[in-house]
């Protein structure tokens, strides 16, 4: 997906027992001929009920083309699993209150159950590439390999997933006499493949489950006890454990995602100094300060002057 977006609509005699079909969709920004946001998918628009509700649906299969800055929210779906791919350039997404850059090779998985808002970061052009399953199956199997509570996924061996990519995307634009069922193999696949790349994973399970639990209530009261008490482990074991992967406590662990989430608030939006500490559980601006300060170099204010003249970007990493 180097160039631009090229499509093939699908034949018009095909014999699949499901049928996909094109769809473009653009968000127009300022002018008729500029856009923000550009997304091709194929759709499977039979309905469930006329499939078995347990299989691996394959909902839908697309690429999209995100300008800089563009931005959107996805509301809440309680039918499916969408994998996300960032293919080139990077993206933030923000799920529950918690936020992670996505960058090329990583993929992020959405579970049913929450909106998120996805934003292309400022280096320029971001693409990525989407398969959308529905279906009981669905959660068991993606469950089973723990794709809920580690849906940040850094891709250890590319070529794997794009052939799975590759593989849907061609039954999906091309057709079969069985694509119901050949889509299924690659959804199978695709979230055995993600299992298996969470398990090579050096972080263990309950790291990954504190981590993941930290970046959703940022802006809550978080202490030791109260974390411990969600991974169910012991304040001294979940200690050793950020301490022995992170090489940081998890007290300062906790600053350092909020002073992260403060730095990417100001880049992005025009909120208050007062209402950016609330969202990252700062009680007191002077306290907010002080941190962010104390980690940058610069104060909130300072920042916000500098993303303002261009003289730093928002989405640049410490």
């Amino acid at each position: 997906m180097s160039g631009p977006l090229e499509w093939r609509l699908p034949p018009e005699h095909m014999r699949p027992k499901t049928h996909f079909h094109d769809r473009v969709t653009r968000y127009h920004e300022f002018a008729p001929d500029q856009y923000k946001i550009e997304e091709h998918f194929w759709i499977n628009r039979q309905s469930e009920d006329q499939g078995a509700p347990n299989d691996l649906y394959c909902f839908a299969y697309g690429e999209c083309c995100w300008q800089r800055d563009a931005e959107a929210i996805f509301k809440e779906d309680t039918n499916s699993w969408a994998f996300e791919y960032v293919t080139a350039g990077s993206f933030t997404v923000e799920y529950e209150g918690g936020e992670r850059e996505l960058r090329a090779g990583t993929l992020y998985v959405h579970a049913p159950g929450g909106p998120i808002r996805l934003q292309a970061n400022r280096g320029g052009i971001c693409r990525k590439r989407v398969i959308i399953l529905s279906g009981s199956m669905v959660d068991y199997l993606c469950n089973l390999s723990n794709l809920r509570i580690s849906p940040y996924i850094e891709i250890d061996a590319p070529q794997r997933v794009d052939k799975i990519f590759d593989q849907v995307k061609e039954l999906a634009s091309s057709g079969s006499c069985y694509l119901t069922e050949d889509l299924s193999v690659c959804s199978y696949s695709l979230i055995a493949e993600l299992g298996r790349t969470i398990k090579m994973l050096k972080y263990p399970r309950m790291l990954t489950h504190a981590v993941q639990f930290i970046d959703s209530k940022l802006h809550e009261n978080l202490t030791l006890a109260r974390i411990s008490d969600e991974c169910h482990v012991s304040a001294n074991t979940l200690s050793r454990l950020f301490r022995k992967h992170l090489n940081v406590s998890p007290i300062n662990y906790i600053i350092s995602r909020r002073l992260e989430r403060a730095r990417h608030l100001i880049a992005v939006n025009d909120l208050s100094f007062k209402e950016i500490a609330n969202e990252c559980g700062y009680t007191r601006e002077s306290f907010f300060s002080r941190a962010f300060k104390q980690k940058y170099g610069v104060a909130p204010n300072g920042y916000r002057r500098a993303i303002l003249a261009g003289k730093v970007s928002g989405s640049s990493r410490t």
